[in-house]
């Protein structure tokens, strides 16, 4: 199992340093604090099993749900991976939303 979020690009394993008193550097990892946990969709009527982080938990808990977070604005396409694209599209799609650019109209 990879330690990376399915949903949030962002979040993957990063480098440092642990320092100690005699400040002596030496390499460490900082690991993504990840869960495998199943989301249900209801509007596609179907489990979602995804290894994700605990701040996207938290996430979806704040706009009320699975669906709810795929649907609204927060979840930007550059801040998301391939698989949750896929995801964010379906849902959409059965939901009916469309948040296309509005043109301006310039008279």
């Amino acid at each position: 199992m990879s330690n990376r979020c399915t949903i949030l690009k962002n979040k993957k394993p990063r480098t440092g340093h642990s320092v100690s008193h005699s400040n002596v550097k030496t390499k460490r990892r900082f690991l993504v604090n990840s869960h495998i946990v199943s989301f249900y969709s209801q509007a596609l009527k179907k489990t979602f099993k995804l290894n994700v982080s605990t701040s996207f938990i938290r996430t979806i808990a704040k706009h009320g749900g699975f669906d709810k977070y795929f649907s609204s604005l927060s979840a930007k396409a550059n801040k998301l991976t391939a698989e949750a694209i896929k995801i964010r599209r379906s849902i959409r799609k059965k939901i009916g939303v469309s948040f296309e650019k509005k043109q301006k109209i310039v008279a």
